[in-house]
Protein backbone atom coordinates (compact mmCIF):
# COMPACT_ATOMS: atom_id res chain seq x y z
CA UNK A 1 0.00 0.00 0.00
CA UNK A 2 1.45 3.37 -1.01
CA UNK A 3 1.56 6.43 1.23
CA UNK A 4 -0.88 8.12 -1.11
CA UNK A 5 -3.38 5.31 -0.75
CA UNK A 6 -3.12 5.44 3.04
CA UNK A 7 -3.74 9.21 3.24
CA UNK A 8 -7.50 8.88 3.24
CA UNK A 9 -7.85 12.32 4.78
CA UNK A 10 -7.01 13.80 1.36
CA UNK A 11 -9.31 11.59 -0.66
CA UNK A 12 -12.89 12.20 -1.66
CA UNK A 13 -15.33 9.35 -2.08
CA UNK A 14 -18.18 10.15 -4.43
CA UNK A 15 -21.10 8.23 -5.75
CA UNK A 16 -24.25 9.22 -7.64
CA UNK A 17 -27.70 7.98 -6.76
CA UNK A 18 -30.91 9.06 -8.48
CA UNK A 19 -29.03 11.85 -10.19
CA UNK A 20 -27.78 13.38 -6.93
CA UNK A 21 -24.14 13.45 -5.94
CA UNK A 22 -23.24 12.86 -2.27
CA UNK A 23 -19.75 13.37 -0.96
CA UNK A 24 -17.73 12.37 2.06
CA UNK A 25 -14.39 14.10 2.17
CA UNK A 26 -11.51 14.84 4.54
CA UNK A 27 -11.60 11.49 6.32
CA UNK A 28 -8.83 11.08 8.88
CA UNK A 29 -6.12 8.46 8.34
CA UNK A 30 -7.23 5.00 9.43
CA UNK A 31 -5.60 3.81 12.62
CA UNK A 32 -6.50 1.59 15.54
CA UNK A 33 -8.59 4.45 16.97
CA UNK A 34 -10.81 6.07 14.34
CA UNK A 35 -13.29 8.92 14.93
CA UNK A 36 -15.74 9.70 12.16
CA UNK A 37 -17.96 11.89 14.36
CA UNK A 38 -20.02 14.40 12.37
CA UNK A 39 -18.15 13.59 9.15
CA UNK A 40 -20.75 11.54 7.28
CA UNK A 41 -23.67 13.96 7.38
CA UNK A 42 -23.69 14.44 3.60
CA UNK A 43 -25.50 11.11 3.31
CA UNK A 44 -25.25 7.39 4.03
CA UNK A 45 -24.87 6.30 0.42
CA UNK A 46 -21.11 6.00 0.69
CA UNK A 47 -21.00 4.20 4.04
CA UNK A 48 -21.07 0.83 2.28
CA UNK A 49 -18.09 1.78 0.14
CA UNK A 50 -16.11 3.17 3.05
CA UNK A 51 -16.25 0.02 5.15
CA UNK A 52 -15.32 -2.26 2.27
CA UNK A 53 -11.82 -0.84 2.47
CA UNK A 54 -9.38 -3.39 3.78
CA UNK A 55 -7.64 -0.73 5.87
CA UNK A 56 -10.54 -0.89 8.35
CA UNK A 57 -9.34 -4.30 9.48
CA UNK A 58 -6.90 -2.55 11.86
CA UNK A 59 -9.58 -0.49 13.66
CA UNK A 60 -10.05 -1.35 17.33
CA UNK A 61 -11.98 1.71 18.54
CA UNK A 62 -14.54 3.25 16.14
CA UNK A 63 -16.78 6.26 16.80
CA UNK A 64 -19.46 7.43 14.37
CA UNK A 65 -21.44 9.83 16.55
CA UNK A 66 -23.75 12.51 15.21
CA UNK A 67 -23.83 11.55 11.55
CA UNK A 68 -27.58 11.37 10.93
CA UNK A 69 -27.26 7.67 10.05
CA UNK A 70 -30.60 5.93 9.62
CA UNK A 71 -29.17 2.49 8.90
CA UNK A 72 -25.92 0.53 8.78
CA UNK A 73 -25.02 -1.46 5.66
CA UNK A 74 -25.18 -5.26 5.91
CA UNK A 75 -21.45 -5.40 5.13
CA UNK A 76 -20.68 -3.00 7.99
CA UNK A 77 -18.91 -5.67 10.02
CA UNK A 78 -16.99 -7.30 7.15
CA UNK A 79 -13.65 -5.58 7.82
CA UNK A 80 -14.07 -4.91 11.55
CA UNK A 81 -13.24 -8.33 12.92
CA UNK A 82 -10.96 -7.04 15.71
CA UNK A 83 -13.18 -4.11 16.71
CA UNK A 84 -13.51 -3.77 20.49
CA UNK A 85 -15.30 -0.43 20.98
CA UNK A 86 -18.14 0.93 18.85
CA UNK A 87 -19.97 4.24 19.39
CA UNK A 88 -23.02 4.90 17.20
CA UNK A 89 -24.76 7.44 19.45
CA UNK A 90 -26.64 10.54 18.31
CA UNK A 91 -27.83 9.14 15.00
CA UNK A 92 -31.25 8.19 13.61
CA UNK A 93 -30.91 4.43 13.80
CA UNK A 94 -34.19 2.55 14.10
CA UNK A 95 -32.46 -0.83 14.30
CA UNK A 96 -28.94 -2.16 14.33
CA UNK A 97 -27.35 -4.12 11.50
CA UNK A 98 -28.28 -7.79 11.43
CA UNK A 99 -24.61 -8.66 11.31
CA UNK A 100 -23.52 -6.66 14.34
CA UNK A 101 -23.50 -9.82 16.47
CA UNK A 102 -20.60 -10.97 14.27
CA UNK A 103 -18.32 -8.48 16.04
CA UNK A 104 -17.28 -11.14 18.52
CA UNK A 105 -14.42 -9.10 20.00
CA UNK A 106 -16.67 -6.19 20.91
CA UNK A 107 -16.32 -5.17 24.58
CA UNK A 108 -18.14 -1.81 24.46
CA UNK A 109 -21.26 -0.89 22.49
CA UNK A 110 -22.77 2.60 22.74
CA UNK A 111 -25.94 3.41 20.79
CA UNK A 112 -27.33 6.29 22.87
CA UNK A 113 -29.80 8.85 21.53
CA UNK A 114 -31.07 7.02 18.48
CA UNK A 115 -34.57 5.81 17.61
CA UNK A 116 -34.06 2.15 18.42
CA UNK A 117 -37.23 0.22 19.21
CA UNK A 118 -35.45 -3.11 19.63
CA UNK A 119 -31.98 -4.47 20.17
CA UNK A 120 -30.70 -7.37 18.02
CA UNK A 121 -32.29 -10.64 19.14
CA UNK A 122 -28.90 -12.35 18.96
CA UNK A 123 -27.03 -9.74 20.98
CA UNK A 124 -26.23 -12.56 23.41
CA UNK A 125 -23.58 -13.76 20.93
CA UNK A 126 -21.36 -10.82 21.86
CA UNK A 127 -19.82 -12.89 24.64
CA UNK A 128 -16.99 -10.41 25.27
CA UNK A 129 -19.29 -7.42 25.80
CA UNK A 130 -18.58 -5.61 29.08
CA UNK A 131 -20.31 -2.25 28.56
CA UNK A 132 -23.71 -1.67 26.89
CA UNK A 133 -25.33 1.75 26.69
CA UNK A 134 -28.58 2.33 24.83
CA UNK A 135 -30.07 5.28 26.71
CA UNK A 136 -32.35 7.79 25.03
CA UNK A 137 -34.07 5.42 22.61
CA UNK A 138 -37.59 4.00 22.18
CA UNK A 139 -36.99 0.55 23.67
CA UNK A 140 -40.10 -1.11 25.11
CA UNK A 141 -38.54 -4.55 25.53
CA UNK A 142 -35.04 -5.98 25.54
CA UNK A 143 -34.07 -9.47 24.34
CA UNK A 144 -33.78 -12.49 26.63
CA UNK A 145 -30.47 -13.38 24.99
CA UNK A 146 -28.80 -10.46 26.73
CA UNK A 147 -28.87 -12.65 29.83
CA UNK A 148 -26.21 -14.84 28.24
CA UNK A 149 -23.63 -12.09 28.70
CA UNK A 150 -22.62 -13.32 32.13
CA UNK A 151 -19.46 -11.19 32.17
CA UNK A 152 -21.13 -7.86 31.37
CA UNK A 153 -20.24 -5.14 33.90
CA UNK A 154 -22.20 -2.00 32.93
CA UNK A 155 -25.69 -1.60 31.44
CA UNK A 156 -27.37 1.76 30.79
CA UNK A 157 -30.92 1.51 29.42
CA UNK A 158 -32.17 4.80 30.85
CA UNK A 159 -34.58 7.14 29.04
CA UNK A 160 -36.52 4.42 27.27
CA UNK A 161 -40.03 2.94 27.66
CA UNK A 162 -39.22 -0.24 29.52
CA UNK A 163 -41.80 -1.67 31.90
CA UNK A 164 -39.68 -4.65 32.94
CA UNK A 165 -36.53 -6.61 32.12
CA UNK A 166 -36.31 -10.38 31.51
CA UNK A 167 -35.80 -12.68 34.50
CA UNK A 168 -32.83 -14.21 32.69
CA UNK A 169 -30.78 -11.23 33.80
CA UNK A 170 -30.29 -12.85 37.20
CA UNK A 171 -27.24 -14.44 35.57
CA UNK A 172 -25.37 -11.11 35.57
CA UNK A 173 -22.94 -12.22 38.26
CA UNK A 174 -20.36 -9.56 37.33
CA UNK A 175 -22.70 -6.63 36.74
CA UNK A 176 -21.39 -3.55 38.57
CA UNK A 177 -23.60 -0.73 37.27
CA UNK A 178 -27.27 -0.83 36.20
CA UNK A 179 -29.10 2.31 35.09
CA UNK A 180 -32.83 1.93 34.36
CA UNK A 181 -33.85 5.50 35.20
CA UNK A 182 -36.46 7.39 33.19
CA UNK A 183 -38.47 4.34 32.19
CA UNK A 184 -42.00 3.11 32.97
CA UNK A 185 -41.37 0.44 35.57
CA UNK A 186 -43.88 -0.16 38.36
CA UNK A 187 -41.83 -2.78 40.19
CA UNK A 188 -38.06 -3.22 40.51
CA UNK A 189 -36.56 -5.89 38.23
CA UNK A 190 -36.44 -9.42 39.65
CA UNK A 191 -32.75 -9.73 38.81
CA UNK A 192 -31.92 -7.16 41.49
CA UNK A 193 -33.30 -9.42 44.23
CA UNK A 194 -32.32 -12.84 42.88
CA UNK A 195 -29.03 -12.07 41.16
CA UNK A 196 -26.51 -9.35 40.35
CA UNK A 197 -24.45 -10.04 43.52
CA UNK A 198 -21.67 -7.67 42.41
CA UNK A 199 -23.92 -4.65 41.82
CA UNK A 200 -22.43 -1.39 43.12
CA UNK A 201 -24.39 1.30 41.30
CA UNK A 202 -28.18 1.06 40.91
CA UNK A 203 -30.33 3.80 39.38
CA UNK A 204 -34.10 3.28 39.30
CA UNK A 205 -35.01 6.97 39.48
CA UNK A 206 -37.85 8.53 37.49
CA UNK A 207 -40.02 5.42 37.21
CA UNK A 208 -43.42 4.55 38.72
CA UNK A 209 -42.21 2.09 41.35
CA UNK A 210 -44.43 1.87 44.44
CA UNK A 211 -42.53 -0.60 46.62
CA UNK A 212 -38.85 -0.62 47.60
CA UNK A 213 -39.20 -2.71 50.76
CA UNK A 214 -37.37 -5.73 49.31
CA UNK A 215 -33.60 -5.49 49.69
CA UNK A 216 -31.27 -6.10 46.72
CA UNK A 217 -29.19 -9.24 46.65
CA UNK A 218 -25.91 -7.37 46.45
CA UNK A 219 -24.29 -6.23 49.68
CA UNK A 220 -21.69 -4.32 47.64
CA UNK A 221 -24.00 -1.43 46.73
CA UNK A 222 -22.20 1.90 46.82
CA UNK A 223 -24.47 4.36 44.98
CA UNK A 224 -28.27 4.07 45.04
CA UNK A 225 -30.76 6.35 43.26
CA UNK A 226 -34.48 5.76 43.86
CA UNK A 227 -35.62 9.35 43.45
CA UNK A 228 -38.78 10.60 41.75
CA UNK A 229 -40.88 7.47 41.85
CA UNK A 230 -44.51 6.93 42.85
CA UNK A 231 -45.77 7.09 46.43
CA UNK A 232 -44.54 4.20 48.57
CA UNK A 233 -46.32 2.82 51.61
CA UNK A 234 -43.16 2.03 53.54
CA UNK A 235 -39.69 3.55 53.83
CA UNK A 236 -37.11 0.87 52.84
CA UNK A 237 -35.53 0.11 56.19
CA UNK A 238 -32.85 -2.03 54.59
CA UNK A 239 -31.19 1.21 53.43
CA UNK A 240 -30.00 1.93 56.95
CA UNK A 241 -28.71 -1.44 58.06
CA UNK A 242 -25.13 -2.47 58.58
CA UNK A 243 -25.48 -5.22 55.95
CA UNK A 244 -24.79 -2.58 53.30
CA UNK A 245 -21.40 -1.63 54.68
CA UNK A 246 -20.27 -0.21 51.31
CA UNK A 247 -23.30 2.01 50.70
CA UNK A 248 -22.07 5.62 50.52
CA UNK A 249 -24.74 7.61 48.67
CA UNK A 250 -28.54 7.36 48.74
CA UNK A 251 -30.89 9.67 46.81
CA UNK A 252 -34.65 9.46 47.43
CA UNK A 253 -35.65 12.95 46.26
CA UNK A 254 -39.28 13.36 45.26
CA UNK A 255 -40.34 9.88 46.38
CA UNK A 256 -43.00 9.96 49.11
CA UNK A 257 -43.15 7.36 51.87
CA UNK A 258 -46.39 7.00 53.86
CA UNK A 259 -44.69 5.30 56.81
CA UNK A 260 -41.21 5.65 58.30
CA UNK A 261 -41.34 2.78 60.78
CA UNK A 262 -37.83 1.36 60.80
CA UNK A 263 -38.09 -0.75 63.95
CA UNK A 264 -35.41 -3.41 64.40
CA UNK A 265 -34.62 -5.98 67.08
CA UNK A 266 -31.14 -4.52 67.41
CA UNK A 267 -29.70 -1.06 66.84
CA UNK A 268 -29.29 -0.28 63.16
CA UNK A 269 -26.12 1.17 61.81
CA UNK A 270 -25.61 2.84 58.46
CA UNK A 271 -22.34 3.93 56.90
CA UNK A 272 -24.00 6.17 54.29
CA UNK A 273 -21.98 9.34 53.69
CA UNK A 274 -24.36 11.21 51.38
CA UNK A 275 -28.09 11.10 52.04
CA UNK A 276 -30.71 13.07 50.12
CA UNK A 277 -34.46 13.23 50.71
CA UNK A 278 -35.38 16.49 48.98
CA UNK A 279 -39.13 17.12 48.54
CA UNK A 280 -40.14 13.81 50.13
CA UNK A 281 -42.84 14.88 52.60
CA UNK A 282 -40.30 14.36 55.38
CA UNK A 283 -40.98 15.73 58.87
CA UNK A 284 -39.24 15.97 62.25
CA UNK A 285 -40.14 12.67 63.93
CA UNK A 286 -39.71 10.59 60.77
CA UNK A 287 -36.32 12.14 60.17
CA UNK A 288 -35.17 11.36 63.71
CA UNK A 289 -36.02 7.67 63.25
CA UNK A 290 -33.79 7.56 60.18
CA UNK A 291 -31.13 9.81 61.63
CA UNK A 292 -30.50 7.49 64.58
CA UNK A 293 -28.92 4.95 62.21
CA UNK A 294 -26.32 7.12 60.51
CA UNK A 295 -22.82 6.67 61.83
CA UNK A 296 -20.64 8.44 59.26
CA UNK A 297 -22.91 10.97 57.55
CA UNK A 298 -21.00 13.73 55.72
CA UNK A 299 -23.50 15.28 53.29
CA UNK A 300 -27.19 15.77 54.14
CA UNK A 301 -29.85 17.21 51.83
CA UNK A 302 -33.34 17.44 53.35
CA UNK A 303 -34.59 20.75 51.95
CA UNK A 304 -37.16 21.55 49.28
CA UNK A 305 -36.51 22.74 45.76
CA UNK A 306 -40.15 23.23 44.83
CA UNK A 307 -42.96 24.80 46.81
CA UNK A 308 -45.90 22.75 45.62
CA UNK A 309 -46.08 19.10 46.61
CA UNK A 310 -43.89 16.59 48.42
CA UNK A 311 -42.55 19.26 50.76
CA UNK A 312 -40.41 18.54 53.79
CA UNK A 313 -41.46 20.44 56.92
CA UNK A 314 -39.29 20.93 60.01
CA UNK A 315 -39.76 22.88 63.22
CA UNK A 316 -36.22 22.09 64.26
CA UNK A 317 -33.19 20.08 63.22
CA UNK A 318 -32.03 17.81 66.08
CA UNK A 319 -28.29 18.28 65.69
CA UNK A 320 -27.78 16.59 69.06
CA UNK A 321 -29.25 13.36 67.64
CA UNK A 322 -26.52 12.89 65.06
CA UNK A 323 -24.35 9.91 66.00
CA UNK A 324 -21.18 11.51 64.65
CA UNK A 325 -21.95 15.24 64.22
CA UNK A 326 -18.29 16.12 63.74
CA UNK A 327 -18.22 14.17 60.46
CA UNK A 328 -20.81 16.36 58.74
CA UNK A 329 -19.36 18.56 56.01
CA UNK A 330 -22.38 19.84 54.08
CA UNK A 331 -26.04 20.40 55.01
CA UNK A 332 -28.91 21.72 52.90
CA UNK A 333 -32.15 22.41 54.81
CA UNK A 334 -33.51 25.18 52.62
CA UNK A 335 -37.20 26.01 52.31
CA UNK A 336 -38.64 23.75 55.03
CA UNK A 337 -40.40 26.38 57.17
CA UNK A 338 -37.65 26.23 59.78
CA UNK A 339 -38.18 28.97 62.42
CA UNK A 340 -35.03 28.49 64.47
CA UNK A 341 -31.52 27.00 64.46
CA UNK A 342 -30.72 25.28 67.74
CA UNK A 343 -27.52 26.13 69.67
CA UNK A 344 -26.42 22.50 69.27
CA UNK A 345 -25.27 23.40 65.78
CA UNK A 346 -21.86 23.94 67.36
CA UNK A 347 -21.53 20.13 67.46
CA UNK A 348 -20.92 20.16 63.70
CA UNK A 349 -17.31 21.11 64.18
CA UNK A 350 -16.16 20.29 60.64
CA UNK A 351 -19.13 21.70 58.73
CA UNK A 352 -18.03 23.56 55.58
CA UNK A 353 -21.29 24.37 53.77
CA UNK A 354 -24.63 25.28 55.36
CA UNK A 355 -27.76 26.24 53.42
CA UNK A 356 -30.65 27.46 55.58
CA UNK A 357 -32.12 29.80 52.97
CA UNK A 358 -35.85 30.29 52.35
CA UNK A 359 -36.96 29.61 55.90
CA UNK A 360 -38.51 31.86 58.57
CA UNK A 361 -35.46 32.29 60.78
CA UNK A 362 -35.31 35.64 62.58
CA UNK A 363 -31.96 35.22 64.34
CA UNK A 364 -28.98 32.87 64.43
CA UNK A 365 -27.55 31.44 67.65
CA UNK A 366 -24.15 32.71 68.76
CA UNK A 367 -23.03 29.07 68.79
CA UNK A 368 -22.93 29.09 65.00
CA UNK A 369 -19.82 31.28 65.30
CA UNK A 370 -17.94 28.26 66.69
CA UNK A 371 -17.92 26.50 63.31
CA UNK A 372 -14.29 27.14 62.51
CA UNK A 373 -14.36 25.16 59.23
CA UNK A 374 -17.45 26.85 57.76
CA UNK A 375 -16.69 28.23 54.28
CA UNK A 376 -20.15 28.97 52.90
CA UNK A 377 -23.23 30.17 54.77
CA UNK A 378 -26.47 30.83 52.89
CA UNK A 379 -29.14 32.58 54.98
CA UNK A 380 -30.92 34.27 52.06
CA UNK A 381 -34.68 34.77 52.09
CA UNK A 382 -35.23 34.61 55.82
CA UNK A 383 -36.32 37.16 58.41
CA UNK A 384 -32.94 37.95 59.95
CA UNK A 385 -32.90 41.35 61.63
CA UNK A 386 -29.38 40.96 63.02
CA UNK A 387 -26.33 38.70 62.81
CA UNK A 388 -24.48 37.07 65.72
CA UNK A 389 -22.08 39.54 67.30
CA UNK A 390 -19.14 37.17 66.97
CA UNK A 391 -19.67 36.21 63.34
CA UNK A 392 -16.12 37.38 62.69
CA UNK A 393 -14.95 34.25 64.52
CA UNK A 394 -15.82 32.22 61.42
CA UNK A 395 -12.21 32.30 60.28
CA UNK A 396 -12.73 30.07 57.22
CA UNK A 397 -15.88 31.83 55.96
CA UNK A 398 -15.45 32.76 52.32
CA UNK A 399 -19.04 33.16 51.06
CA UNK A 400 -21.93 34.74 52.98
CA UNK A 401 -25.35 35.08 51.35
CA UNK A 402 -27.82 37.32 53.21
CA UNK A 403 -30.11 38.38 50.40
CA UNK A 404 -33.70 39.34 51.25
CA UNK A 405 -33.63 39.65 55.01
CA UNK A 406 -34.32 42.60 57.38
CA UNK A 407 -30.78 43.56 58.27
CA UNK A 408 -30.07 47.18 59.15
CA UNK A 409 -26.49 46.81 60.35
CA UNK A 410 -23.50 44.46 60.52
CA UNK A 411 -21.64 43.46 63.69
CA UNK A 412 -18.21 45.00 64.14
CA UNK A 413 -16.58 41.57 64.30
CA UNK A 414 -17.23 40.99 60.61
CA UNK A 415 -14.14 43.14 60.04
CA UNK A 416 -12.16 40.12 61.28
CA UNK A 417 -13.49 37.86 58.51
CA UNK A 418 -10.09 37.55 56.88
CA UNK A 419 -11.23 34.95 54.30
CA UNK A 420 -14.55 36.56 53.34
CA UNK A 421 -14.63 37.31 49.61
CA UNK A 422 -18.33 37.15 48.65
CA UNK A 423 -20.96 39.10 50.58
CA UNK A 424 -24.56 39.37 49.36
CA UNK A 425 -26.67 41.99 51.16
CA UNK A 426 -29.17 42.53 48.37
CA UNK A 427 -32.71 43.53 49.42
CA UNK A 428 -32.30 44.26 53.11
CA UNK A 429 -33.08 47.41 55.14
CA UNK A 430 -29.75 49.22 55.29
CA UNK A 431 -30.16 52.99 55.24
CA UNK A 432 -26.50 53.53 54.41
CA UNK A 433 -23.41 51.57 53.51
CA UNK A 434 -22.18 49.69 56.62
CA UNK A 435 -18.75 51.04 57.51
CA UNK A 436 -17.56 47.50 58.38
CA UNK A 437 -17.61 46.56 54.69
CA UNK A 438 -14.65 48.84 54.01
CA UNK A 439 -12.58 46.95 56.60
CA UNK A 440 -13.13 43.40 55.32
CA UNK A 441 -9.63 42.69 53.95
CA UNK A 442 -10.28 40.24 51.07
CA UNK A 443 -13.77 41.32 50.01
CA UNK A 444 -14.01 41.38 46.22
CA UNK A 445 -17.67 40.57 45.47
CA UNK A 446 -20.49 42.61 47.00
CA UNK A 447 -24.14 43.32 46.24
CA UNK A 448 -25.97 45.83 48.42
CA UNK A 449 -28.58 47.00 45.91
CA UNK A 450 -32.31 47.16 46.77
CA UNK A 451 -31.78 48.66 50.21
CA UNK A 452 -33.10 51.97 51.59
CA UNK A 453 -30.37 54.07 50.01
CA UNK A 454 -29.18 54.66 46.50
CA UNK A 455 -26.14 52.75 45.22
CA UNK A 456 -25.84 54.93 42.14
CA UNK A 457 -22.26 56.19 41.97
CA UNK A 458 -21.52 54.38 45.23
CA UNK A 459 -17.91 54.89 46.27
CA UNK A 460 -16.23 52.28 48.50
CA UNK A 461 -12.53 52.58 49.38
CA UNK A 462 -10.47 49.78 47.80
CA UNK A 463 -13.56 48.34 46.06
CA UNK A 464 -14.99 49.21 42.64
CA UNK A 465 -18.64 48.58 43.50
CA UNK A 466 -20.09 47.88 40.06
CA UNK A 467 -17.33 45.41 39.34
CA UNK A 468 -17.75 43.78 42.76
CA UNK A 469 -21.49 43.51 42.21
CA UNK A 470 -21.07 41.92 38.80
CA UNK A 471 -18.65 39.37 40.23
CA UNK A 472 -21.20 38.32 42.84
CA UNK A 473 -24.10 38.14 40.43
CA UNK A 474 -22.04 36.00 38.07
CA UNK A 475 -20.90 33.66 40.83
CA UNK A 476 -23.65 31.03 40.52
CA UNK A 477 -21.06 28.35 39.82
CA UNK A 478 -19.35 28.85 43.18
CA UNK A 479 -21.80 26.52 44.87
CA UNK A 480 -25.10 24.79 44.31
CA UNK A 481 -26.29 26.87 47.27
CA UNK A 482 -26.09 30.13 45.32
CA UNK A 483 -29.50 31.71 44.75
CA UNK A 484 -29.94 33.04 41.24
CA UNK A 485 -32.43 35.79 41.87
CA UNK A 486 -33.28 36.11 38.19
CA UNK A 487 -34.52 32.52 38.11
CA UNK A 488 -35.88 32.11 41.60
CA UNK A 489 -39.50 32.29 40.52
CA UNK A 490 -39.20 30.18 37.41
CA UNK A 491 -36.67 27.40 37.86
CA UNK A 492 -35.71 24.71 40.31
CA UNK A 493 -32.53 25.84 42.08
CA UNK A 494 -30.82 22.44 42.07
CA UNK A 495 -29.53 20.87 38.86
CA UNK A 496 -29.13 17.15 38.36
CA UNK A 497 -25.53 17.57 39.29
CA UNK A 498 -26.31 19.24 42.64
CA UNK A 499 -24.97 16.53 44.80
CA UNK A 500 -21.77 15.15 43.41
CA UNK A 501 -19.96 14.15 40.28
CA UNK A 502 -21.26 10.60 40.69
CA UNK A 503 -24.84 11.63 40.14
CA UNK A 504 -26.24 10.48 36.81
CA UNK A 505 -26.89 13.42 34.51
CA UNK A 506 -29.74 12.20 32.38
CA UNK A 507 -32.00 14.50 30.42
CA UNK A 508 -35.59 13.30 30.53
CA UNK A 509 -37.35 12.39 27.31
CA UNK A 510 -40.46 14.38 26.44
CA UNK A 511 -42.83 11.64 27.61
CA UNK A 512 -41.04 11.25 30.91
CA UNK A 513 -40.86 15.00 31.39
CA UNK A 514 -44.63 15.17 31.17
CA UNK A 515 -45.01 12.28 33.56
CA UNK A 516 -42.79 13.97 36.12
CA UNK A 517 -43.94 17.59 35.84
CA UNK A 518 -45.15 17.51 39.42
CA UNK A 519 -41.64 16.72 40.61
CA UNK A 520 -40.15 19.64 38.71
CA UNK A 521 -42.86 22.25 39.26
CA UNK A 522 -41.30 25.52 40.32
CA UNK A 523 -42.19 28.52 42.39
CA UNK A 524 -43.58 30.25 39.35
CA UNK A 525 -46.53 27.85 39.37
CA UNK A 526 -47.60 29.22 42.75
CA UNK A 527 -47.35 32.79 41.57
CA UNK A 528 -48.63 32.39 38.03
CA UNK A 529 -50.69 35.16 36.46
CA UNK A 530 -53.87 33.18 37.01
CA UNK A 531 -53.27 33.30 40.77
CA UNK A 532 -52.61 37.03 41.04
CA UNK A 533 -54.85 39.22 43.12
CA UNK A 534 -55.42 42.27 40.95
CA UNK A 535 -57.74 44.05 43.37
CA UNK A 536 -54.95 46.43 44.46
CA UNK A 537 -53.29 46.95 41.09
CA UNK A 538 -54.40 50.57 40.67
CA UNK A 539 -51.53 52.83 39.63
CA UNK A 540 -52.95 55.61 41.76
CA UNK A 541 -52.65 53.58 44.93
CA UNK A 542 -49.31 51.88 44.24
CA UNK A 543 -46.67 52.56 46.90
CA UNK A 544 -43.17 51.39 45.92
CA UNK A 545 -41.92 51.45 49.52
CA UNK A 546 -44.72 49.36 51.00
CA UNK A 547 -43.77 45.86 52.19
CA UNK A 548 -44.91 43.03 49.92
CA UNK A 549 -48.24 41.39 50.59
CA UNK A 550 -48.51 38.01 52.30
CA UNK A 551 -50.05 35.04 50.57
CA UNK A 552 -51.38 32.27 52.76
CA UNK A 553 -50.47 28.68 51.99
CA UNK A 554 -51.31 25.35 53.58
CA UNK A 555 -47.71 24.88 54.64
CA UNK A 556 -46.16 28.33 55.11
CA UNK A 557 -46.39 31.98 54.14
CA UNK A 558 -45.05 33.08 50.79
CA UNK A 559 -44.23 36.57 49.75
CA UNK A 560 -44.80 37.62 46.21
CA UNK A 561 -41.08 37.54 45.43
CA UNK A 562 -40.19 34.44 47.39
CA UNK A 563 -39.34 35.88 50.81
CA UNK A 564 -40.60 34.25 54.00
CA UNK A 565 -41.83 36.11 57.08
CA UNK A 566 -43.80 35.00 60.15
CA UNK A 567 -47.43 36.06 60.31
CA UNK A 568 -47.00 38.70 63.02
CA UNK A 569 -44.74 41.08 61.08
CA UNK A 570 -46.34 44.56 61.06
CA UNK A 571 -46.64 46.76 57.99
CA UNK A 572 -44.66 50.01 58.27
CA UNK A 573 -46.66 53.05 59.25
CA UNK A 574 -47.29 55.71 56.62
CA UNK A 575 -44.89 58.06 58.42
CA UNK A 576 -42.16 55.39 58.35
CA UNK A 577 -42.76 54.76 54.65
CA UNK A 578 -42.43 58.45 53.82
CA UNK A 579 -39.27 58.70 55.90
CA UNK A 580 -37.82 55.86 53.84
CA UNK A 581 -38.63 57.73 50.63
CA UNK A 582 -36.93 60.87 51.98
CA UNK A 583 -33.79 58.88 52.84
CA UNK A 584 -33.74 57.35 49.39
CA UNK A 585 -33.97 60.72 47.59
CA UNK A 586 -31.87 62.64 50.13
CA UNK A 587 -34.41 65.45 50.58
CA UNK A 588 -37.73 66.03 52.37
CA UNK A 589 -41.06 65.75 50.60
CA UNK A 590 -42.30 69.37 50.42
CA UNK A 591 -45.93 68.41 49.81
CA UNK A 592 -46.39 66.90 53.29
CA UNK A 593 -48.38 69.17 55.55
CA UNK A 594 -47.54 69.58 59.23
CA UNK A 595 -49.44 67.06 61.33
CA UNK A 596 -50.87 65.31 58.29
CA UNK A 597 -49.88 61.82 59.50
CA UNK A 598 -49.83 62.30 63.27
CA UNK A 599 -52.46 59.60 63.68
CA UNK A 600 -50.62 57.17 61.37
Amino acid sequence: MTAGENAIDTCEVTKAKKGAECKISALPPISSTLKLDSLLKDGTIEVHDIFERSQFSIVVDLSMKNNGLSYLPTSFHSNLSILRKLNLSENNLVKLSVGIEALLNLTELIVDDNKLEVLPANIGKLVNLRHLSAKGNQLKTIPESLGKLVDIEEIDLSQNKLKTVPDSYVSFSNLISLNLSYNEMKVPPTCIFQGTPSLRILNLSYNHITDFTRAPCSNKLKLLYLNNNAKNEQFPGWLITERLVNLEEVVLDGTIFASFDVVSKRPQLSYVKKFSMVNCGLFDTAFERILNSFNGLENLYIGNHTMIRKRNVFWMIPFQSFKSPSKLIEIDIQNVGLPVISPEINLLKNLKLLNISRNIISCLPEEICQLQQLELLNCSFNNLYMLPQEIGNLKALKILYLESNRLTSLPESIENSFCLEYLDLYNNEFTELPIQIVKIPKLRALDIDANIFSTENLQIPNIEYLKARDILRASNNISQFRVNREKVLSEDEYSDSSYSAEHPKNSCSEDNKSANDDANQSLSDVRSVENWDISDDSDDEFDPTAPPKYYASTSSLYLSYGKFFPADIHVLSIREQLAAIERLHGKPLSTIEEGQFDDA
